[in-house]
C-alpha cells in the first residue's frame, strides 16, 4: 500500500480545512467526537495490556 505524500501546499490548506470544520462544530458534537476517541484509546490500552501477558 503506497502512502501519498502531501506537498507543503497541500498540508496547509487541509490544516486549514480542518480548523474551520472543528470551530463550526456544535459542543454536542465536539463532545460526541472526544467520548468515540476516549472509548476507542480505552479499548486499545485493554488490547495492549492483554497482549503483555502473552509476552510471559
Amino acid at each position: 500500500m503506497s502512502v501519498k505524500k502531501h506537498t507543503d501546499e497541500a498540508k496547509k490548506k487541509i490544516s486549514e480545512s480542518q480548523k474551520k470544520r472543528y470551530q463550526n462544530m456544535s459542543a454536542e458534537r465536539k463532545k460526541e467526537i472526544s467520548d468515540k476517541i476516549k472509548k476507542r484509546w480505552k479499548e486499545i490500552q485493554r488490547a495492549m495490556y492483554l497482549l503483555s501477558f502473552e509476552k510471559d
